[in-house]
């Protein structure tokens, strides 16, 4: 049954390329002891399908792209190979409604193909209800420019328009997109503006960090950033941060709760070979800081290398 259904593949992709009166025949000798088994295969191609007449309409650059012309013996699995590859193209041209059409029409003197490229009108892209320029936000269509209008490209062009949103100073934008047409249409909701004049900020001691121009996603993130890394590095491992805004005085708001403040405990050194007897830069009684640890175990390391030790190696094990 196998050998039969290779035979029968065999077959098929020859008049698939092009040899309609192919005939595949095959035997199978067996060995005296049954147990081994020789195939052989005959193939006789017979006369080539030529191509009589190839027919385009359409743009030479596309012409350009299907590799087979009058005279050609007709192969089916290449034409539809540059098919696909010519509607890749145009899709990632961003035409609308593009539409490849092949015939073949089979003749006593060979195969005659038609072809019509219908390459329509390109997609055009708006973004509606907030006012920005053309030139602001041009560049967040780039992705959907390079790889082509799909659902994937939508959802990127969608997020890299709410964050260029987010950038410009607007607060909680919502992103939907929708086609009509030849239009790709990035419809924009709840896009306000919260201008920021100053920063109030309840703290158990003096904080400061940049007035930010907006109130927004990308403002919060930066504040909260700016001011974790400044407690962390005064020993306040979890700080807690809230944020409001008020609308009157255009003030932005920052609540900062501390928590607990954590300190360096008695510090051991062990197998430093007598180089070392404590920590460099860190002494017990300390805030705990681990970019202070990281730093002290990179110096140790390059001092050993000065000091002739090959591939040093310092860790540090908390408890």
């Amino acid at each position: 049954g196998r050998y039969h259904r290779f035979l029968s593949d065999m077959r098929r992709f020859y008049r698939e390329v092009g040899f309609p009166d192919v005939a595949v025949t095959g035997t199978v000798k067996f060995s005296s002891d049954g147990e081994s088994a020789f195939p052989t295969v005959t193939v006789q191609c017979g006369t080539p399908l030529v191509i009589r007449r190839f027919d385009f309409h359409g743009k030479k650059k596309y012409r350009r792209m299907i590799r087979l012309k009058a005279g050609d013996r007709f192969n089916s699995q290449q034409l539809k190979h540059d098919v696909g590859r010519l509607k890749v193209v145009l899709m990632k041209h961003r035409l609308y409604d593009a539409a490849v059409k092949v015939s073949e029409k089979q003749t006593t003197a060979g195969t005659v193909i038609q072809m019509t490229v219908n390459e329509g009108k390109p997609y055009k892209f708006e973004v509606e209800n907030v006012k920005l320029t053309q030139d602001e936000f041009q560049d967040v269509f780039q992705y959907i420019q390079e790889n082509g209008l799909n659902s994937a490209s939508l959802r990127v062009t969608a997020n890299s328009l709410y964050f260029k949103l987010l950038e410009k100073g607007f607060c909680h934008p919502e992103v939907h997109h929708r086609t009509e047409g030849h239009q790709v249409i990035f419809s924009v909701k709840n896009a306000i503006e919260l201008p920021v004049e100053r920063t109030e900020i309840r703290s158990a001691r003096p904080m400061k960090i940049a007035t930010p121009k907006c109130y927004n996603r990308i403002a919060l993130s930066q504040a909260e950033t700016e001011l974790t890394d400044s407690l962390k590095g005064q020993g306040f491992l979890h700080p807690r941060i809230s944020f409001a805004y008020e609308e009157k005085t255009k003030t932005f708001q920052v609540s900062v709760k501390e928590g607990t403040q954590v300190r360096f405990g008695a510090i051991l050194v062990k197998g430093s070979g007598g180089v070392f007897s404590s920590v460099p830069g860190v002494q017990e009684g300390d805030p705990f800081f681990l970019g202070k640890l990281q730093a002290a175990r990179l110096g140790m390391e390059a001092r050993l290398r000065e000091l002739g030790f090959y591939d040093p190696v310092v860790t540090i094990r908390r408890g």
